[in-house]
């Protein structure tokens, strides 16, 4: 394939996967707005929102840096991938100081447990961030596009097992 048509066929895979997070996000919503109690849906949300900001600083810009470089050999990667992996532990290491001061604030204890297991994500997706990153720069979006659809559904359906149980 041309640069053309590879690209036009990124296009179309990331338009794929971008209606299929949309989809799953309404889905997640209604059916975990239906299982919750109104207390635990607004914890989620409290939850989500903590995590957004997390993972804002997560990538620390590495994978910009990769992307900016033509030239980048083997020593930089696993240098950047090392700095990547520190980065979400001090970004996960953060988020569990702030927890208790955030559970403090919104005088919910439960919130203090739920930031600390939910972020772990993050710095698991520090872990893997380089490599998805690298499948972007190399335009393999159709993989990628397989890959977030994959995880987000999976994720869905664990959201949805885990409120039903309680």
């Amino acid at each position: 394939m041309n640069l053309r048509a590879r690209a036009l066929h990124g296009v179309r895979w990331t338009a794929a996967e971008n209606v299929a997070n949309a989809l799953f996000a309404i889905i997640s919503v209604a059916v975990l707005a239906r299982l919750l109690a109104p207390q635990d849906f607004g914890l989620m949300a409290i939850a989500a929102v903590v995590l957004g900001f997390s993972q804002i600083y997560a990538d620390l810009g590495i994978s910009n840096a990769i992307l900016h470089r033509q030239d980048i050999d083997d020593t930089q990667l696993n240098t950047l991938y090392w700095m990547n992996v520190l980065g979400g532990l001090a970004v996960y290491a953060a988020l569990a100081a702030a927890a208790g001061p955030v559970a403090a604030f919104y005088q919910e204890p439960r919130l203090q447990e739920i930031l600390l297991l939910a972020g772990v994500g993050t710095l698991l997706q520090s872990f893997g961030q380089q490599y998805a990153v690298l499948l972007r720069k190399g335009l393999k979006f159709d993989l990628l596009a397989r890959i977030g659809i994959t995880s987000r559904f999976a994720g869905l359906v664990a959201a949805i097992v885990l409120a039903w149980q309680g």
